[in-house]
């Protein structure tokens, strides 16, 4: 299947409009072009008719540019379109046009054949783009990088429709600090990332939340690594955030912390088909924690997935082994409207730092832990635990008196859990009316409660 079509049967399935088809009617610039190297401080268009646009050594935008369709803007190798600091906005309106028969882009390239150039790197302001290549850059870091406010709060300052990254020298768009997708962002296409080889990975996308629910549709295939990287919120997430399921999985290289200091109660959503792969640096860690007692701050955790698209949870590693990441730890959760369905939870288990919580053994570690927290329901349904150490979920609540357990193994598959050192191993740890201390906890490999 070509390019092409793979990416119209792509879009027709997530309901969005037909993409614009490839290759240029625009006419090759022949004239000598302008040269821009003054800052731009009163809005200002360029047409296609004056290019080539040529940005020989970088240039700074402190108003309005407004780019036309089939103009060409060729930057130095190396060089960047910057806009804004931190006294002035600036902004870029590129908009290209296209029909079903007829496209004519906006193009950005490198000024020198087989080089790379810098990007648009936006410190104060806005990019809207539309029907837009650009090709060859990212010498710094992404083709397209975007700061935000940098107060905790998503602003939407990239407006991406119908636009085409393509052979970034590293990464296709860096977003930083909040920085976000516009609500109508749609056919984006980021491949060829990473062509200019070096040690540091390369992605289609590199985002710290907040903001990740952002991400548009699009094609995110044939860069150095086909996932989206999830940088440390620093130093955490204090908004809602939202995991949406486009196409590739999203590689988590630190801890994802969630919950706001100040009290309120957020909710963290993951799509049906969404992957989530931590990396092996995590163990020792936790990879995932959500809510935080001592604020009263309660994370609720909605992870519905189906049958035909399970939501995976699982090891970066490129031979994962149990206790390769530390798991989902539910540090205080809201009591009803979790949801956790027809997910997969696998090689889980590393170091957590959480000890004496539930049946089981002392240092409490596995797939998904509940701690000091009491469910209303059984949210956990038709998932699956599996090449996990310690437990596949660690139930820790105490069950008072008149309090009902919440059986969250019957309707769950539990493989190849393994050993925690010498104490032993069982798919679910919980507490046990009996016995509410655990004193004396009994570890079968099925349930582990007091003895």
């Amino acid at each position: 299947m070509s390019h092409r079509a793979l990416l119209l049967s792509m879009l027709v399935l997530t309901g969005c409009p037909n993409p614009s088809p490839e290759g240029s009617d625009c006419p090759e610039p022949t004239g000598p072009g302008v040269t821009h190297s003054e800052t731009i401080t009163a809005d200002e268009t360029w047409s296609a008719a004056d290019g080539p646009h040529l940005v020989p050594s970088g240039l700074d935008v402190r108003a309005t540019l407004t780019i036309e369709a089939c103009a060409v803007v060729r930057v130095g190798e190396g060089m960047s379109i910057t806009v804004g600091d931190s006294a002035t906005t600036g902004r870029i309106v590129a908009h290209g046009t296209a029909t079903e028969t007829v496209r004519r882009p906006v193009r950005f390239e490198s000024a020198t054949s087989g080089t790379h150039f810098g990007g648009l790197v936006v410190l104060n302001g806005s990019l809207d783009l539309e029907h837009v290549e650009i090709d060859h850059a990212g010498a710094g870091g992404a083709a397209i990088e975007l700061s935000g406010p940098d107060d905790d709060t998503i602003e939407p300052s990239l407006r991406a429709v119908s636009t085409r990254i393509t052979s970034s020298s590293r990464s296709g768009i860096r977003l930083t600090r909040g920085a976000a997708f516009t609500d109508d962002s749609r056919d984006l296409v980021i491949t060829g990332a990473g062509a200019g080889g070096g040690a540091e990975p390369s992605y289609p996308i590199d985002i710290d939340p907040p903001g990740i629910g952002s991400i548009p549709d699009g094609a995110y295939t044939g860069n150095a690594r086909d996932e989206i990287v999830v940088r440390t919120a620093w130093p955490r997430v204090i908004v809602d955030e939202t995991f949406r399921s486009v196409g590739v999985p999203y590689f988590i290289d630190e801890t994802f912390l969630m919950y706001d200091p100040d009290g309120a109660d957020l909710t963290l959503t993951i799509e049906p088909g969404t992957t989530l792969r931590f990396d092996a640096s995590s163990a020792g860690g936790v990879g995932m924690v959500l809510g935080n007692a001592a604020s009263g701050s309660e994370v609720r955790l909605v992870a519905e997935g189906t049958r035909e698209q399970p939501i995976t949870f699982t090891s970066a590693a490129p031979a994962p082994a149990p206790g390769a990441w530390a798991g989902i730890l539910m540090a205080h959760g809201s009591a009803s409207g979790n949801v956790l369905a027809h997910a997969i939870v696998e090689y889980a288990g590393g170091a957590t730092s959480v000890r004496g919580y539930g049946c089981g053994t002392m240092e409490n570690v596995g797939g998904l832990l509940i701690i000091d927290w009491l469910p209303a329901d059984a949210f956990v349904t038709g998932s699956t635990f599996r090449h996990t150490v310690g437990a596949g979920i660690v139930s820790g609540w105490t069950l008072g008196a008149g309090v009902t357990p919440v059986d969250l193994r019957s309707d769950n598959v539990f493989e190849d859990i393994h050993d925690y050192m010498s104490e032993g191993h069982c798919d679910v740890a919980e507490w046990h009316p009996d016995a509410p201390d655990c004193r004396i906890p009994r570890i079968d490999g099925v349930t582990c409660v007091g003895g």
